[in-house]
């Protein structure tokens, strides 16, 4: 593809996404399902057209825009707002962070957690460990609906870490888990039953477990170790994670650092824990602060998971 024509796609797609962002998610299914709606149409015809290239090619055309919408759900009105009111909930909750001038992922892992399982980031004062009808493009936003898993929480802590200039990449995991039936342990031995951060930092890997408020240590290339779970294999992929994530994931975990010994680990989460929880008065006015943006996002994600694609 010549510059010129790279120049043409980028403007296009520029184009489109500023133009679904202008249409609200109600409007967005109504336009697909019209669109969905010519392909058994443009079957029929073209079973009594021959050899008609225009039929074959509205038809192809028609299946890709389909497909195309479909993936663009994410950029129309709502979405769009919902991630800006994420961002600006990111800016706030970097406040804190940088109030307490933490230095290293343990000490921002630490005050995540008491933020997190205190209710301060959901809009009823309360976080419930619970699995949601979530939608793949807004994990993190669950958490302000007061509800959520490892996926969800491990992706805000991702975005939390990345503001903080620390690098860090979701990870998928396989857990062992008695409770895995005969349907999921397949797709948990492909793409992992946890989920959890991956951070590098001052030369060092860290293995943050949001969900369980433990950490774990890297025992082989692939393989990582906790005294509490025993081992669990990490099993990112491009179903996982984006290429070039998944590529700088496996490059980190070649290089293998080496790490902070677990007890080590423990013991800065519990100094950084004594000197946060000195601050309740602090959390109290942030979740004030941003109370209204928890109940915004909450609204607007219960409505585009009414009309939701994927």
């Amino acid at each position: 593809m010549t510059m010129c024509a790279l120049n043409e796609v980028k403007e296009c797609v520029a184009f489109m996404e500023n133009l679904l962002s202008k249409i609200d998610i109600k409007t967005f299914k109504t336009i697909q399902k019209a669109i969905f709606l010519t392909i058994p149409v443009g079957g029929i015809v073209n079973w009594f057209t021959i050899d008609n290239f225009y039929i074959y090619w509205t038809l192809l055309m028609t299946v890709y825009m389909n497909t195309f919408l479909s993936l663009a759900a994410t950029k129309t009105k709502e979405y769009q707002e919902m991630n800006n009111l994420y961002h600006q909930f990111l800016a706030n909750y970097q406040k804190l962070n940088e109030y307490f001038n933490f230095t290293n992922p343990i000490e921002i892992f630490t005050l995540y957690e008491i933020l997190l399982f205190n209710g301060y980031l959901s809009k009823r004062r309360k976080f419930t460990a619970k699995d949601m009808n979530s939608i793949n493009a807004a994990l993190a936003l669950e958490i302000f609906t007061g509800f959520g898993v490892c996926r969800h929480t491990s992706i805000m802590l991702k975005d939390i870490l990345n503001l903080s200039k620390m690098p860090t990449h979701f990870l998928c995991c396989n857990m062992a888990d008695e409770e895995d039936d005969n349907i999921q342990k397949p797709l948990s031995s492909i793409m992992g039953n946890h989920a959890i951060c991956y951070t590098r930092y001052d030369g060092k890997n860290y293995f943050l477990d949001s969900s369980n408020i433990t950490f774990w240590t890297l025992k082989d290339n692939f393989i990582l170790a906790n005294p509490l779970y025993g081992d669990m294999e990490i099993k990112t992929s491009i179903m996982t994670n984006r290429l070039k994530d998944n590529r700088e994931i496996r490059r980190w975990l070649n290089e293998n650092n080496g790490h902070i010994p677990f007890e080590e680990q423990m013991a800065i989460m519990e100094e950084t824990k004594e000197r946060c929880l000195r601050e309740t008065s602090l959390y109290e006015d942030f979740y004030r602060e941003n109370k209204p943006i928890y109940k915004e996002v909450a609204k607007k994600l219960k409505l585009v998971k009414k009309y939701r694609t994927f």
